[in-house]
């Protein structure tokens, strides 16, 4: 049986974008402060940007008939559904490794790199900058009205991305759970791309 396509209104649409879009992006390319020899800290901001990564990757590669339920996509937008390049074997630790306890992991050995890899992080870059371009040059009507992002915050994430430098993000609530958000550069990134945060080893 086909599936009955999901009919979205305008607002719903605007909604979705003002509620979680900035959200999934910085949290995917942002790294906070954090002390890097701590092998526990490595373990969860890696992981939580990879959750988000894996949003963007449905967000942006899923065609409406492929629609997962009531996922939000890219082409709700405007903007044409792409597969990203990406190998098979990153495509199965995206899928497969990151929110399922199964048997596949016992394919990882001594021998292997079970750490994440950069290339999902670093793959997902300038697919993601091609659609942030596209909503400042013809999807402005989004952010209106819209009190917590706007469209120089939007331009502002895209101009970090393409700095070459690591995005380094901060966030403070005040009592009314109000968030500012401080952007920094961090350090130089390999082919300007971003990676994941790496772990720093103590000599003993």
């Amino acid at each position: 049986m086909p599936k009955q396509p999901l009919n979205l209104t305008p607002e719903q649409i605007k909604n979705a974008f003002q509620n979680s879009m900035w959200y999934e992006i910085v949290y995917t390319f942002g790294v906070p402060e954090h002390n890097p020899f701590d092998y526990c800290v490595w373990e969860m901001i890696n992981f939580s940007r990879m959750g988000h990564a894996r949003v963007l990757y449905t967000f942006l590669e899923t065609p409406k008939e492929r629609r997962f339920k009531d996922d939000v996509l890219a082409v709700d937008f405007g903007y044409p559904a792409e597969t990203i390049k990406l190998s098979g074997e990153d495509r199965e630790r995206l899928n497969k490794d990151l929110f399922h306890f199964s048997y596949g992991r016992l394919r990882h050995n001594p021998t292997t790199n079970k750490r994440w890899p950069n290339s999902i992080i670093s793959n997902l870059h300038e697919p993601v900058l091609k659609f942030m371009k596209y909503v400042a040059s013809f999807k402005q009507d989004l952010f209106e009205p819209h009190p917590k992002t706007s469209i120089a915050d939007w331009q502002g994430v895209i101009s970090l991305l393409e700095s070459g430098k690591e995005m380094r993000i901060r966030c403070y609530q005040n009592r009314n759970d109000e968030s500012r958000y401080i952007f920094e550069t961090g350090r130089t990134l390999p082919e300007g791309k971003p990676i994941l945060t790496p772990l720093l080893s103590y000599d003993y």
